[in-house]
């Protein structure tokens, strides 16, 4: 008799080994054709919206609407309150604007937005009367998203020796021409 009972408990133990291997082995069937249809639904519709997409700089027919206000002749404000100039002579195809500036926790934060060219070098300085201009920061025009800028510059107020009002120049050259966006802005004392 107990070695009936032996023999019994082992069949028990290995039937539900058995429907244990079973239902991992089906749980993981049913994870793996889940995610396997997601992962070609997801690359599907990727490939899909990808090849209807393009991701190319307006043509100049599509520009025609924003090149009116750049041949007027009257003064337009950017967003900060400061227009583009350029250092050369001849009319310039293409704008420079601060559109952000900040200072506050330490950090001076200013955001660019360059229209009508897809390329250039990027230089942000700042001036104050009696003292050097500060060279704060570089870099190339590029695309962000629908637009193109200079990137966002994040720059440590350490680097101004005093505190107080700061003449922020954006100048961007491309192929031999160069482009200015100037706002003032206050550093606060550290």
């Amino acid at each position: 008799m107990n070695k009936a009972k032996k023999s019994f408990y082992r069949q028990w133990h290995l039937l539900w080994f058995l429907l244990f291997i079973l239902a991992l082995l089906g749980i993981g069937f049913v994870l793996f054709v889940h995610f396997h249809d997601v992962s070609k639904q997801t690359s599907k519709s990727q490939a899909s919206s990808a090849s209807n997409s393009s991701y190319l700089p307006s043509t100049g027919v599509n520009n025609n609407v924003n090149k009116a206000p750049k041949n007027q002749s009257s003064s337009t404000n950017t967003p900060s309150s400061a227009s583009s100039t350029s250092t050369t002579s001849s009319q310039v195809p293409f704008t420079v604007q601060i559109v952000n500036d900040s200072a506050s926790n330490n950090y001076l934060h200013v955001g660019t937005l360059i229209s009508g060219t897809s390329s250039g070098n990027c230089n942000l300085t700042a001036s104050k009367s009696n003292q050097t201009t500060l060279q704060l920061g570089t870099s190339t025009v590029h695309q962000d998203v629908n637009s193109y800028d200079c990137g966002v510059f994040n720059i440590s107020t350490n680097q101004f020796p005093v505190t107080g009002n700061w003449q922020l120049t954006l100048s961007v050259n491309n192929n031999g021409s160069t482009v200015s966006d100037s706002t003032s802005i206050n550093i606060p004392s550290n």
